[in-house]
């Protein structure tokens, strides 16, 4: 079940992804009337967008901890969103890297990579330990 709804919201998440990717110009002109502007935005665009399909997979991984009773577990992964990894990096990202106003855009995306790796894992870890519970019968 957890992992069919994880590969749902990322086929969600990707069918919101395609447009971004494929048509940037288009989609921003949606929002923007500016074909200047547009046009500068278009590489950042694609920067926030590019670890969207991510979503789904992380979601389900903060729902299946707190369905286990492990909130702890998903404290952590919704903190390191939105307040240990972003609330820096979308400070420090312009200023130390030389991005300028880029490194606002490319925050989000270094955030949610990083946190999907660390979903990822502890996901791994929790399946491990739940098949050693099961092969000792508990």
């Amino acid at each position: 079940m957890t992992l069919g709804f994880g590969l749902g919201a990322t086929v969600l998440a990707l069918l919101f992804y395609l447009p971004v990717e494929l048509a940037p110009k288009t989609v921003l002109s949606w929002f923007i009337t500016d074909p200047e502007l547009v046009a500068q935005g278009v590489g950042d665009f694609r920067v926030l967008f590019s670890t969207y399909i991510t979503l789904g997979l992380m979601i389900t991984a903060i729902t299946l901890f707190q369905s286990l009773g492990k909130a702890s577990k998903a404290s952590v992964l919704v903190l390191l969103r939105q307040i240990v990894l972003f609330i820096p990096m979308v400070i420090l990202l312009p200023k130390m890297s030389g991005l300028g106003i880029h490194g606002v855009f490319a925050a989000p995306a270094l955030t949610d990579g990083i946190v999907f790796v660390v979903s990822i894992l502890l996901v791994i870890s929790e399946f491990r330990n739940l098949t050693k519970l099961k092969a000792e019968g508990r």
